[in-house]
This record gives structure tokens, sequence and C-alpha cells, in this order.
């Protein structure tokens, strides 16, 4: 395979010489890097791609990339569509998941969630201020522990990584000191445009607070 491999690789070059202007040979070397890195797309629904080298991790010996149980997952969410009618209803999380607690507490609302591809716990809270102990008085330690015990019969290996996760609040650019009566709207909006991924990232389309009023940019 890498002779044959070095022979086409070689055969590539001299045409790319000759027609370097020829779509044909673009097209042979697209086909070539697919077929010698293995970028080759197999599946694709709903956001999830699943390329042919890691469909190759299922290869005996080898560990299983997230990239296939994530596509399996999706095959099983959509065969759900064709169930029995007195079949119970499931529903499969993929390994990016994350998953989202709304709090309301002290007559604010506040998120945690927990990110089971990152394994950590992240406090999402439109107030500012730096007394966490007091304004969330052990209650994302309380709910860590409590999804632990329920993650331990789901997931045994990641219960160790999760109860030792550190709970971290998101400093967001857009978090307010005279707002707190709009909570509500600010833990629905989280829920929708949060993904996980990092703040710089993170476009929630809130403007930060200026003086003593919020902008809403939606």
């Amino acid at each position: 395979m890498e002779k044959l491999k070095k022979e086409f690789g070689e055969t590539l070059d001299k045409g790319k010489q000759l027609f370097p202007e020829s779509d044909k040979m673009k097209e042979y070397e697209q086909r070539f890097e697919e077929m010698t890195t293995g970028r080759i797309e197999i599946f694709l629904w709903n956001n999830v791609t699943c390329l042919k080298h890691h469909i190759q991790s299922l290869q005996i010996g080898k560990e299983v990339l997230f990239h296939v149980v994530d596509a399996y997952t999706s095959i099983l969410n959509e065969d759900e569509k064709f169930r029995a009618a007195e079949s119970p209803y499931r529903f499969f999380c993929s390994t990016m998941v994350t998953i989202f607690f709304p709090i309301f507490s002290g007559n604010h609302f506040y998120l945690i969630c927990f990110n089971l591809r990152k394994i950590c716990v992240d406090i999402i809270d439109n107030r500012s201020g730096d007394r966490v102990d007091i304004m969330y008085d052990g209650i994302p330690e309380a709910l860590q522990e409590n999804f632990g015990l329920y993650m331990a019969q789901k997931s045994p290996r990641k219960i160790k990584l999760l109860n030792n996760a550190p709970v971290q609040r998101l400093e967001m650019k857009w978090r307010t000191s005279n707002k707190n009566v709009d909570s509500g709207v600010f833990v629905m909006h989280h829920m929708e445009t949060y993904m996980g991924y990092t703040l710089r990232n993170w476009d929630c389309k809130f403007a930060a607070e200026v003086g003593c009023k919020t902008n809403f940019c939606f």
C-alpha cells in the first residue's frame, strides 16, 4: 500500500507540473489527499461528522474515537422516529453533551452546567460580585455531588473525574450589577446560546452593562 501511495504521488506531481491549471488534476490531488490521510467524510447528520479515519478506529486493538460514538447516537435517535407506539421513547446524548440545571434561589435565576466532554462544572450567572460562597451557599457543590451519584450508575468511568472537577463561575463581559430583575431572561438566553465553548467563542448577543443600564441586543 505504501509503495502504491508513493508511485501515485509521484505520478500526480508530474501531472501537476504538466497541467498546473487543470481542474481534473486538482480533483485527483484532492482524492489522493483523502486516500492518504483518511479525511473522507463518511457520515454527516445534524452537525455530527464522522470521517474515514474515525471509522478506522473500530479496528481490533484500537480505542474507538468519540466521533464514531456520536455518529451512532445520531443514527439511534433517527431510528426512534420509527419506534412502535407501545415502545418507550429513548433519547441518546452525544459525548459532547452539556447538561443545564436552571437554579432559582434567593429570588434569582442562574445556571449550573455540567460539560461531560471537558469534564467541568460552570456557573453561568448574570450577576457580578466576588462573594461566591455567599451568593451560592454550597448549591453548586451539592448538585455536583448528587449528579455524580446519578452518573455513577450511567458512566462509572467518568464519575471520579466529575466529582473532582472544579466549579468555576464564568466571567462574561455582559454580567450586570443592576439587572437582577431580569435574571430569568438571562437564563433562557444563556441556555439557548451556550455551547460549552470558551468565552471568546460564545456569541451571546448581550452588550456589556453601561452605567446602570444593560443593553439587550437581539
